[in-house]
């Protein structure tokens, strides 16, 4: 693992998963720090709520957005490729003071150009 601090979870319309994270564990997304007080920790991600989110966020882009366009639309299609082929992804750097999530990202877009840019495929 080149980023052993680094956690991720990602799923797709269907319930495709690939994780680097148990289905038990529950991961710290977001904290505060404050003067003379230990790190506060209010949001949390595990395994069934990032997964209900996905029911949510892939329901809502068939039902709501969808159901807005005609069906031989331009925009249709576009929707509903996203809909039919992306993922939902969660990655968190849980290294919060020498993470670099951001350098991490680049170079695996640098690193994968080429296969990133075979999967884009225009939408017709």
């Amino acid at each position: 693992n080149k980023h052993p601090s680094m956690s991720y979870q990602g799923v797709n319309f269907a319930g495709d998963e690939f994780s680097n994270v148990s289905k038990e564990s529950v991961n710290a997304v977001t904290w505060g720090i404050f003067p003379s007080q230990e790190v506060v920790q209010p949001t949390v991600v595990d395994h069934t709520a990032f997964f209900i989110w996905s029911e949510e966020l892939f329901g809502s882009i068939k039902n709501d957005w969808m159901s807005i366009y005609e069906r031989d639309s331009h925009s249709y299609k576009i929707v509903k490729h996203f809909h039919d082929t992306y993922y939902l992804v969660n990655l968190v750097e849980n290294d919060f003071v020498k993470g670099d999530l951001e350098e991490v990202i680049l170079s695996f877009i640098s690193e994968n150009q080429q296969t990133i840019d075979a999967y884009e495929q225009p939408i017709e």
